[in-house]
């Protein structure tokens, strides 16, 4: 693989104040932004991201037809159609379906990098997607979603991941979806009942 001279940089998104520089690369891999390439993929017409469960829920006042897709703390919403799970996304005809969409961290980090010159999701989902598009930036700032109690291990190694391919250095994929299967975050989901979800997010350039 040539080398680039594009530069990256990772950030964690919970703690960023400040304004983007250049390209934005939003990272949740458990579950967001696994979960936003597979709505589109199912045939949604485009996604609304909201910060908060009642932002959402006003959304849906105004575009009754849109579908409630997201989670709080893992798990789905009160009176919302789907959870924030890949593995179930998968199994849906979404074709013209408005989706309103938010997370407990994903899309709470996504609108603070809105001011980003052009701002990406990015998974194994979609990794060569995500480096495809951005190859000819100058910089791209990836940014981790993490955790409310700190930093999430699943981000870091595949942002870790992206920004060595982004620079062109050779990395092998399955090594890095194997820490991912064996890492923190992914026991976190097999005790909440979300084995599923991890395989469902770990389909390389699935999109």
């Amino acid at each position: 693989m040539e080398e680039s001279n594009l530069k990256t940089e990772i950030l964690e998104g919970r703690k960023f104040g400040g304004t983007p520089e250049g390209i934005a690369i939003l990272v949740d891999v458990f579950r967001s932004t696994s979960s936003i390439p597979i709505l589109l993929a199912r045939g949604a017409e485009y996604i609304i991201p909201t910060k908060t469960v009642k932002e959402a829920r006003e959304l849906k006042k105004k575009i009754p037809d849109a579908l409630l897709v997201g989670e709080r703390y893992g798990f789905k919403i009160r009176k919302f159609d789907y959870g924030n799970t890949p593995a179930m996304i998968w199994t849906k005809d979404l074709a013209h379906k408005v989706i309103i969409f938010t997370s407990t961290n994903g899309t709470m980090v996504l609108k603070k990098i809105t001011g980003a010159k052009a701002v990406y999701t990015s998974s194994f989902i979609n990794h060569s997607a995500t480096c495809e598009k951005v190859k000819d930036a100058e910089k791209v700032q990836i940014f981790v979603s993490g955790r409310p109690d700190g930093k999430a291990e699943e981000d870091e190694i595949y942002a870790n991941f992206l920004a060595a391919q982004l620079q062109g250095k050779d990395v092998d994929p399955a090594k890095v979806m194997d820490k991912v299967e064996k890492c923190s975050g992914a026991r976190r989901l097999k005790i909440m009942g979300f084995t599923e979800d991890i395989e469902a997010s770990l389909r390389l350039n699935s999109v």
